[in-house]
């Protein structure tokens, strides 16, 4: 039967009637599915607490204050709140409720504004999404009669205003960038409207006032986890990438240590009249051990500082930066039994020579570690078009033309060798990332059980000027 009750609303409620059997079966089904709802919502609460000593702790009380005002919500719509307090009045519920919706609102702004405004920097968005979450909450504190004003409608409006506008930077991100993270945002906040929808409509829809409740509910809960999975997802994947450029920095780091070791292994065997060009070596190995930690601590910074370090750049000649990193490589190219050899070229470059040094050590490094016993590793320079081509050539293993394609991968490795420390498939991606940072051509050829030609351009100077020494 259709019940009209004359409320401010003046709308039409379906009324349903059931035998006490069938109304208490109801009554355990509701009871069970609102459990089920505040189990995962404390579980979801008690892993989020559970990672606040390892991960950013300002996301994750975001995250933590929107599940627990869920949680509030909830206990009041299943009715668990009144079971434990019998004494609250109505009207103390109702707004104890609201005033959970408002600091929802208010963190879910906030949340939004750290997951589309972190990547895009867009400050005009970030301010307004700001200013929303605050004035909404505001509306919705004095709608629910905290202060003077009693209309609770309002917080409904509020609510589909709300929900309007965080679709709508959900579109303007994905506009932006189309990525799982956006796809997954979009998700979470249709299935919030939806569930505003079926709430405000269970009358249109014939839907008993219980079912429709319950059905909001589950598609907000779905919402809240759907965020929490995304959010795990985007910390695993921060993870991921920490321990990629941590080899990164390993491998980077393994070629000037590894001619320390050898520099020092040779002093305990060499006669007095080797020893002061060893200490020389030594010293040159050691150096760039600490030209690399000073760039470590640079691009540790802010992302304008690697853009200014790698912006940095002085007149030398290709001999003067060659030199010395032949120098470095010569031991572990004799203990490899490889061949090094590069031909003296006195052109001017205006370069970044720790960036261009970095390239070139990588390639050296790769071409040694794919070269057996016996073969050649050659480091020539041509000039053409204003460049200078350095190119590093080796009669190695080579590479098939697919394996050409896909080794500049990062941690793409074709061979594992028996102590699995000479390389870790992170050198070419590494010349191609430095490469494509200063926008430096590359090019590769290979040919599998012949050898590879790797190499890049560096502009030529102008004019010839003042050079500075080779870092």
């Amino acid at each position: 039967m259709l019940l009209k009750i004359q409320n401010p609303g003046l709308v039409q409620l379906p009324l349903w009637l059931h035998k006490p059997e069938n109304f208490m079966r109801l009554q355990w089904k509701y009871a069970l599915m609102y459990g089920v709802l505040l189990v995962l919502l404390l579980t979801g609460m008690v892993y989020a607490l559970s990672l606040l000593r390892f991960f950013e702790r300002q996301a994750l009380f975001v995250f933590i204050g929107i599940l627990f005002m869920h949680f509030a919500f909830l206990c009041w719509t299943s009715g668990l709140g009144r079971m434990l307090l019998p004494a609250l009045q109505r009207s103390h519920a109702v707004l104890a409720a609201e005033s959970a919706i408002c600091l929802w609102v208010v963190l879910s702004t906030f949340h939004m504004r750290s997951t589309v405004c972190l990547d895009n920097k867009f400050g005009l968005l970030g301010k307004s999404l700001r200013c929303w979450g605050l004035c909404a909450g505001l509306l919705i504190l004095l709608s629910s009669g905290l202060w003077f004003v009693h209309d609770h409608s309002m917080t409904g409006k509020i609510l589909s205003a709300h929900m309007l506008f965080m679709l709508l930077c959900c579109a303007w991100h994905l506009k932006q960038k189309i990525n799982f993270k956006s796809m997954c945002h979009a998700a979470v906040w249709l299935l919030y409207t939806l569930a505003l929808s079926i709430y405000a409509w269970a009358d249109k829809l014939r839907l008993h006032p219980a079912d429709a409740l319950l059905l909001s509910s589950v598609m907000s809960v779905s919402a809240i986890l759907l965020t929490g999975w995304a959010n795990c997802w985007r910390l695993m994947s921060q993870r991921k990438n920490l321990q990629q450029k941590l080899a990164l920095v390993q491998h980077d780091m393994w070629q000037p240590l590894q001619s320390v070791q050898l520099y020092a292994h040779a002093m305990t065997q060499a006669g007095p009249e080797q020893l002061p060009r060893l200490v020389s070596g030594l010293q040159l190995a050691a150096g760039h051990v600490n030209d690399f930690m000073q760039q470590m601590q640079i691009l540790s910074g802010v992302h304008k500082s690697e853009a200014h370090w790698l912006s940095e750049q002085q007149m030398v000649t290709a001999d003067a930066f060659l030199a010395p990193l032949i120098t470095e490589c010569q031991p572990l190219a004799h203990w490899q039994r490889v061949s090094l050899r590069y031909r003296k070229n006195q052109s001017i470059l205006q370069v970044n020579v720790p960036a261009v040094q970095r390239i070139l050590r990588n390639l050296i490094n790769n071409a040694l570690a794919y070269t057996p016993a016996g073969g050649r590793v050659l480091i020539g320079c041509r000039s053409r078009a204003g460049q200078l081509w350095i190119f590093c050539l080796d009669n190695g293993k080579g590479m098939s033309p697919e394996q050409l394609k896909q080794c500049t991968q990062a941690y793409r490795r074709f061979e594992t060798n028996a102590d699995g420390c000479d390389h870790q498939g992170l050198g070419l991606y590494s010349v191609k990332k430095i490469a494509e940072q200063m926008r430096l051509p590359l090019r590769m050829q290979s040919t599998q059980g012949k050898g590879s030609m790797m190499g890049f351009a560096v502009p030529l100077a102008a004019t010839a000027g003042r050079l500075g020494p080779a870092a």
